[in-house]
């Protein structure tokens, strides 16, 4: 029954599937954000392209959680929709690692306040920061969660890709470097310690491979960088020696400097890179001030 009871009508309905079609299109436009389904009049103009991107990064991470705040940010808010998703994407990148499932009610809590029409944009936006902020782990969290989390293909490749701008961005040369414009979905994720390690790779590095295996080694962010195709099929389980030749050949900043930086390669290193990537996470998505 539709409208209030012994008085549903037409109008009701007619209401009812209007609202229901355009939830459709915008739920959509967050699963698949382009510039098709992100058109002019559902986001500020001028935000249109930034959403687009922070949206994709957001499934590349693999979160839904965050989907009914998002939903509710494109269809009531859309002079703030952008705070919002970004607001969304810092608490979920920050939580990686960590409890994600406890995000569920702060995020659907948020959403609810901006679908009140009750509160303008000024006031639903400070009051899903009040909601959503407590939820971000200080650094030091941060370090534990990622300590020896094993990350995937596509949470890592989205996050490696923007910690490999992020260092461009600080290093005097970096307009001497060619920048690579491929989408990280275009890039091969590279364990820098094999998932099937050759014996010269394993007696370089002092890792057990069963132990490796076991502990999800090979999965942890100081053990993964980014790299293209072509120079990814040509090193194969190599030991990390022979490797760095490779790596010297890539356009990625983060991966051009692994040999300058780590001469070597074994668990401590890859503890001391994992702390290393994590600093950045911390300066990237970092915790706002009140």
């Amino acid at each position: 029954m539709i409208g209030r009871p012994g008085r549903s009508s037409s109008l009701n309905v007619s209401k009812f599937c209007d609202e229901l079609e355009t939830s459709a299109q915008n739920y959509g436009a967050i699963i698949e954000p382009s510039e098709d389904t992100i058109y002019r009049g559902l986001v500020k103009i001028g935000h249109k392209t930034q959403i687009i991107q922070h949206l994709k990064f957001i499934n590349q991470l693999g979160f839904v959680a965050m989907r009914p705040l998002l939903l509710s940010a494109i269809t009531h808010r859309s002079e703030i929709a952008l705070k919002i998703i970004q607001l969304a994407e810092l608490v979920a990148v920050r939580n990686v690692g960590g409890n994600t499932n406890s995000l569920e009610k702060p995020y659907s809590k948020a959403a609810v306040i901006l679908s009140d029409k009750d509160f303008d944009d000024v006031e639903a936006l400070e009051e899903s920061r009040k909601i959503l902020i407590p939820h971000l782990p200080s650094a030091e969290k941060l370090h534990a969660n990622l300590k020896d989390y094993s990350f995937n293909k596509e949470n890592a490749r989205a996050i490696l890709a923007l910690i490999d701008q992020e260092m461009r961005k600080e290093n005097s040369d970096r307009k001497k470097m060619a920048y690579n414009t491929k989408p990280p979905t275009e890039l091969n994720l590279e364990h820098i310690f094999p998932l099937n390690p050759s014996a010269a790779c394993v007696a370089e590095a002092g890792i057990q491979v069963a132990r490796a295996d076991e502990e999800g080694l090979a999965w942890r962010l100081g053990n993964l960088t980014l790299l293209e195709s072509d120079i990814n099929q040509s090193i194969k389980n190599d030991a990390y020696s022979e490797k760095c030749k490779a790596y010297k050949k890539s356009e990625l900043f983060a991966t051009k400097r692994l040999p300058v930086q780590y001469p070597a390669w074994g668990e401590n290193v890859i503890n001391k890179r994992t702390s290393d990537l994590v600093c950045y996470i911390d300066k990237i998505w970092a915790i706002p001030s009140v």
